[in-house]
């Protein structure tokens, strides 16, 4: 595609950062709906909300106007969620009533098969060439903005956690939440969680490059059916590298069957599976081959630092997790460098008798927190190292927490990364979330967030 990739970049900031909102087809009844209106309301959105319902004159205690024409003003952003057959006739007048954007929540809006929902798909996209407006979606399922507490996803749980630098975007609407949710419990704090839809308009490209842009966007995440525009997509996938911003992402469509369900359920081209990995090793994109780790991998990320190389440095307390890593670097390509003669020397204080040190490290029967501190910082200096990856569950009661503080320190007194993981998943619980986020000066609370996730 010839031209400059940027121009091909449009923004959704009207949808994602809205001074003020119309909720059409706002219905007591409905279930979405009132999910929505009641976030708007709850988590305390700043600006203007306005009702829209030709059959109602009054919906939750508030005034409802007939149409987006009769709004006593002009409106930023208007969420659709009305039946398919009815999104023209509102899209027409949000058009007239010079509306800067719109989330179109319905299906059949050029999705399937059915020669109703084509009809509709063709008509969203002779509007979208005669209209100014950007619109969201269809067949979304809105977007959560925790910075701008706008929270316009039908779900009323998510809101209630604290705004953070993980900005997702995610062409499959439900599966969002979940992520989102399960994300959250770990410790996880999102910017945005935005779901695209079939992407009559806005599309991937677009939401990726505003989240390279947004200042509280620190890494991003992306569940990917199809990229519709490659070279756009490209254009802001280089950009998000060139600012130190992580991207990973999981893709669908590695088997036949997978790209087949993408394209009917919305419209996504698959592609190539083999050309796409081979754009995420250009720009530095992680690929990841599930949820879990891509959470895992957004995790090991949050503590805000790019390690300079891949060679790592493990620190265990069994021998078997050793056997297992030795097997897990071969098949993953990871690089465990010998340590430096001064690290095996500075190490030998903190052995158990028979163990020699080495990498990876068994140190044999845990010794506490402060003891492993010891042993990171003397890892963390060594000059063959540029991360650190620490095997240890964290203790689920308030009195095993001794020496916490040498570990913060530790990781204070090192721009290198830190990782913490288990053997096995298991559930954080508060007591270790309230250690893991310690307070501290501002000079130092960056690097002091990831100290054990």
């Amino acid at each position: 595609m010839g031209g400059d990739p940027a121009s091909l970049i449009r923004s959704p900031a009207s949808v994602l950062a809205p001074s003020s909102i119309a909720i059409v087809g706002a219905s007591e009844r409905g279930q979405w709906q009132g999910m929505i209106y009641r976030n708007l309301r709850d988590y305390k959105y700043p600006g203007r909300v306005f009702l829209v319902n030709p059959r109602q004159q009054e919906v939750w205690g508030e005034r409802c106007f007939p149409s987006l024409r009769e709004l006593p003003e002009r409106v930023d952003h208007a969420m659709v969620i009305v039946p398919a057959p009815a999104v023209a006739g509102v899209l027409e007048d949000a058009d007239a009533a010079g509306v800067t954007s719109a989330t179109v929540y319905a299906a059949a809006m050029g999705d399937g098969h059915d020669p109703e929902s084509k009809k509709r798909g063709a008509w969203l996209k002779d509007f979208l060439k005669r209209s100014k407006m950007r619109i969201a979606g269809p067949n979304c399922m809105g977007a959560h903005s925790y910075h701008e507490r706008m929270f316009a996803y039908p779900n009323t749980e998510l809101g209630r956690f604290p705004a953070g630098s993980v900005g997702a975007i995610f062409q499959s609407g439900g599966t969002l939440q979940f992520w989102l949710r399960t994300g959250a419990d770990r410790g996880l704090r999102f910017s945005y969680g935005i779901t695209s839809g079939n992407e009559a308009d806005l599309d991937l490209a677009d939401y990726l490059n505003f989240l390279v842009d947004d200042l509280d966007t620190h890494q991003i995440a992306l569940f990917i059916e199809g990229i519709r525009r490659p070279d756009a997509f490209m254009h802001a996938a280089g950009r998000a590298l060139a600012a130190g911003k992580p991207v990973t992402a999981i893709k669908t469509g590695a088997t036949a069957k997978s790209r087949s369900a993408a394209q009917s359920h919305t419209g996504a081209i698959g592609g190539d599976y083999a050309a796409y990995l081979a754009m995420c090793e250009r720009y530095g994109i992680v690929n990841c081959r599930s949820l879990d780790d891509m959470l895992e991998t957004c995790l090991a990320f949050d503590g805000h630092r790019l390690p300079k190389g891949p060679r790592i440095g493990f620190v265990t307390t069994s021998g078997g997790t050793v056997d297992l890593l030795y097997d897990y670097a071969e098949a993953e390509g990871a690089t465990m460098p010998d340590y430096a003669p001064q690290t095996l020397k500075d190490l030998m204080p903190f052995m158990q008798e028979g163990i020699e040190p080495k990498n990876p490290l068994d140190l044999g029967i845990p010794m506490g927190l402060k003891h492993a501190a010891s042993v990171c910082e003397v890892v963390a200096k060594d000059p063959n190292i540029d991360m650190i990856a620490w095997a240890a569950m964290l203790p689920s009661k308030a009195g095993a927490w001794e020496g916490v503080e040498a570990l913060q320190a530790m990781v204070r007194g090192t721009d290198k990364p830190i990782v913490g993981f288990g053997r096995m998943s298991y559930q954080m619980t508060p007591e270790p979330w309230k250690r893991r986020r310690p307070r501290a000066s501002p000079s130092c609370r960056a690097s002091s967030r990831h100290c054990a996730p």
